[in-house]
């Protein structure tokens, strides 16, 4: 799945969550979410990334661009789910992206707010992994 790769590149933040549950967080806010254009850049992929007991364990990626910030949204869809496992495939693929989790998505987007500014964005400094 080479193809994906552009994809991860481009990663800023890697975000434990469904894209669904992140679609419809962003129409059900209505503060700084609105204020945001939002793209899907991509449905993703299924991965397989190892097995843990001889059980398999898979994940599911996509992208939605938020602002000018691409997020990648990731969550595990076996029976077995191995976080370190997920982690380190994670840092692999998008080494330069910044963990977090889906109740930071309305820092993700004030993060894109700071980024075109150009200013110190005090934001990303209190997003918790």
């Amino acid at each position: 799945m080479a193809e994906y790769q552009e994809y991860f590149d481009k990663t800023e933040f890697l975000i434990e969550g469904s894209m669904s549950l992140a679609y419809r967080l962003h129409y059900e806010d209505k503060g700084v979410m609105d204020s945001r254009s939002w793209k899907c850049s991509n449905g993703g992929p299924f991965y397989t990334l190892g097995k843990v007991n001889d059980i398999p364990v898979y994940i599911r990626v996509g992208w939605y661009t938020i602002g000018s910030t691409v997020c990648c949204f990731y969550e595990p869809t076996g029976r077995m789910v191995d976080w370190d496992m997920i982690e380190e495939f994670l840092k692999k693929k998008a080494p330069k992206a910044e963990f977090t989790r889906i109740e930071n998505l309305s820092r993700v987007s004030t993060h894109d707010y700071y980024k075109k500014k150009k200013d110190d964005n005090p934001v990303k400094k209190r997003m918790r992994k």
